[in-house]
């Protein structure tokens, strides 16, 4: 018994010790510059104040990816066309990571602040 919970305690320490990536949040901000490229990929840039950005897409503070080749994909890309074309304010939350483009972190969701 005693080693089980040694062996628990040990696996809750090593989990606790791990760094993961911190996904970002951008205020209500519009957006501007989107651009699609050949192989579906969407960027876009958000003038909302943005928290906890990942260090992989520290160089492009305020961009965005996300892939349109998903019906996913494709639903936030109308919803930055309406947006945009609106003058409407989006909140965008990311993923953490940046996996669709090495360089710009991925989003998550979009919504248009009302």
């Amino acid at each position: 018994m005693a080693k089980k919970l040694l062996f628990l305690i040990t696996i809750a320490s090593a989990l606790a010790s791990v760094s993961t990536a911190h996904a970002s949040l951008a205020q209500a901000g519009t957006v501007y510059q989107i651009t699609t490229t050949d192989t579906g990929v969407v960027y876009f840039w958000q003038r909302g104040t943005r928290n906890a950005q990942p260090a992989c897409g520290a160089s492009f503070p305020g961009r965005w990816a996300f892939n349109a080749t998903t019906p996913a994909g494709q639903s936030m890309l109308a919803l930055l066309m309406s947006a945009n074309a609106s003058g409407k304010s989006v909140v965008v939350a990311g993923k953490g990571a940046c996996d669709v483009a090495g360089d710009t972190e991925s989003v998550s969701y979009i919504y248009i602040a009302d």
